[in-house]
């Protein structure tokens, strides 16, 4: 299940970082290492880099895996990221169900929907890299 996004121009009142970025990595590019100098975030050794995105703690969890709060590091900009680990992704339904939420995710352009920047497609997991939504 191969999902890529690129996600289209957004209105300038929401952020300026540019969304359209290559959307598929190797297994390579998810890593524990330092973020490099490129980070404008102090890394104590045990975060998670997943592509561009540095994770943090975690704010929530379902039956597919867990949403993190992520940095990502060029911009410093916060995003939420969903994992959705593909070993909990068993049945048929589950699939049409996860497949269905990116499509639907991806089209949907509206300042009350949480925008969807891009997915990332790994052997062991999907990412979800959403605009963050505090409060």
């Amino acid at each position: 299940m191969s999902t890529a996004v690129s996600s289209r121009p957004r209105s300038s009142s929401v952020n300026s970082r540019p969304t359209s970025r290559s959307t598929n990595y190797r297994a390579s590019q998810v890593s524990k290492q330092p973020a490099g100098r490129n980070a404008n975030i102090p890394n104590d050794g045990k975060r998670q880099i997943v592509g561009q995105y540095m994770l943090g703690k975690t704010i929530g969890e379902g039956t597919f895996g867990k949403v993190k709060l992520a940095v990502h590091m060029p911009s410093g900009e916060k995003v939420a990221i969903k994992i959705l680990e593909k070993s909990r992704i068993k049945e048929s339904a589950d699939v049409r169900r996860v497949n269905r939420e990116i499509k639907i995710l991806k089209k949907a352009r509206h300042s009350n929907i949480i925008q969807l920047y891009e997915v990332l497609d790994t052997p062991n997991a999907i990412y979800l890299i959403m605009e963050c939504a505090e409060g």
